[in-house]
């Protein structure tokens, strides 16, 4: 959620809440406005100055359309709106972002979205789920078998805490660690034991796990338990379910034994439509499935094919610079993660033409999903730096623990009691009473409330989001929850 891959795009929030686009645009997926025909996707990055100055929690991507959440608890859409997926009430593509406040979703504050193919799920603070865009095959979560405009509250659901788009199917997860899904249950992807469609919420039953993230793509989904084992179902024609082999699968099945992932657990799952990815407690990313360009960040040998699938394999040693991942998305021939200092490494297919663009009647569009500027296909990993600010760029994602030195540094610049306020403080004191205090409250905190302050001073979501443990691990605190034991952020000193 700190980035995005949509169907031929991607999405990027930086620390400072601002969103970054590119890739193609034809229907306005970008953000940036609608091209002409000839004109229509961007190689480089380009800031979306779209929010009335609200800082971006997290962003998600669909085929041709994206959303995100805002500091202030608004939901924004662009892009693709063709099945009323924009939730504007208009069939219309928008090239621009559109602010839904508050009052079109019950009055409680957005806290994760997410999309699909065709529509778009919302989650409020109140635990609530609001769905829209194209009623086919239930995926809205109410009977409604065409186009919903707005967005509509699902019934049945209560106390949700993560929800997750397929192609046509959604899910959700409570807060007692049970999943939900609906929608088109092709291959199986609701794993209720058949190939049905339900427009109804159905709670999987017989789970053998409590979980705590969801990951869904095209028909299939996964789901990460509490004991950091990785549970999958539904289509796997590419491999994507990581059981090493292409047999789909109707009820959930757990993804390998204990050791599949050298023994640490997973923290958390990205789904692609033919390829998936998994981060684990030790920052190690692990993929799996089929894509051409070997957008799994694995030397060509180790590429999975059709015939002879693997399990999941780790990324190679030293691609990342020796860095934790904590975060990755993927997308249609491309992929992306986010480290644990906030860097962005992207790979996977490189220039392209837009869909609809013919390319014997325009010239070459320089069109990359993956932001470089040489547009040139990556199949390994690189670098990608965001924005002109700093030698290496912004950093990428809302969620960093900062290091204690520097957390030293910004308590002694910003808290009231500490640093330089405290200083000025105790020069005024001075002066009033004739004697001099050369000690601040900082030199004489105790150790104990000193680390507690520097807890409160992580990069942290804003409001309910930073409580949700799914979320904090999507948008990059995933390393920092398991690592301190904590499930949410301390309120500010």
């Amino acid at each position: 959620m700190s980035v995005a891959c949509g169907y031929n795009f991607t999405c990027a929030v930086t620390e400072s809440g601002h969103l970054w686009t590119w890739g193609v645009n034809h229907e306005g997926q970008l953000g940036c406005g609608l091209f002409p025909p000839n004109l229509r996707g961007r190689i480089e990055q380009t800031l979306v100055p779209q929010f009335h100055g609200q800082p971006i929690v997290m962003v998600a991507a669909g085929h041709n359309h994206a959303a995100c959440v805002t500091d202030d608890g608004a939901l924004w859409t662009w892009g693709c709106g063709v099945w009323g997926q924009l939730g504007h009430g208009l069939l219309d593509n928008s090239g621009l972002p559109f602010r839904l406040g508050t009052h079109n979703f019950g009055g409680s504050r957005a806290v994760m979205v997410t999309c699909g193919s065709r529509h778009t799920l919302l989650l409020t603070a109140a635990g609530v789920v609001w769905s829209c865009g194209s009623g086919r095959s239930g995926g809205l979560g109410y009977h409604n078998p065409h186009e919903q405009l707005l967005l509509a509250q699902v019934p049945v659901l209560a106390n949700i805490v993560m929800v997750a788009a397929g192609a046509q199917h959604s899910v959700a997860l409570d807060d007692s660690g049970a999943v939900w899904t609906w929608g088109c249950g092709r291959h199986g992807g609701l794993g209720h034991g058949n190939t049905g469609d339900s427009s109804v919420p159905t709670r999987l039953a017989g789970c053998q796990f409590h979980t705590v993230l969801i990951a869904a793509a095209a028909n299939y989904t996964m789901a990460v338990a509490t004991d950091g084992a990785l549970w999958a179902w539904g289509g796997n024609r590419y491999g994507q379910l990581g059981l090493g082999d292409i047999v789909d699968r109707l009820m959930p099945a757990r993804v390998g034994a204990e050791e599949t992932f050298a023994g640490s657990r997973v923290m958390m799952a990205a789904c692609g439509e033919e390829a998936a990815m998994a981060v684990t407690v030790g920052g190690v990313l692990w993929s799996w499935g089929v894509r051409p360009y070997e957008n799994l960040g694995h030397p060509p040998a180790l590429v999975p094919t059709l015939v002879d699938p693997h399990p999941p394999v780790p990324g190679g040693a030293g691609v990342f610079g020796g860095a934790k991942i904590v975060s990755a998305t993927v997308g249609h021939g491309h992929a992306a993660v986010v480290t644990e200092c906030g860097a962005l490494y992207t790979w996977g297919r490189g220039s392209m033409y837009p869909a609809n663009v013919n390319p014997a009647l325009h010239a070459p569009i320089a069109c990359s999903a993956l932001g470089f500027l040489d547009g040139r296909t990556r199949r390994v990993p690189s670098r990608l730096r965001i924005g002109p600010i700093m030698p290496l760029g912004a950093r990428i994602g809302r969620c960093h623990e900062m290091p204690s030195d520097r957390g030293v540094a910004f308590a002694m610049c910003t808290h009231e009691r500490l640093g330089t306020a405290a200083a000025q403080a105790d020069a005024e004191d001075s002066e009033e009473n004739g004697h001099a205090n050369s000690d601040s409250a900082f030199h004489t905190m105790h150790g104990d409330l000193l680390i507690q302050l520097l807890v409160a001073c992580r990069s942290w979501p804003p409001g309910r989001a930073g409580e949700l443990e799914g979320i904090i691990r999507l948008v990059g605190g995933g390393l920092m929850v398991r690592s301190t034991g904590l499930l949410r952020a301390p309120a500010p000193a």
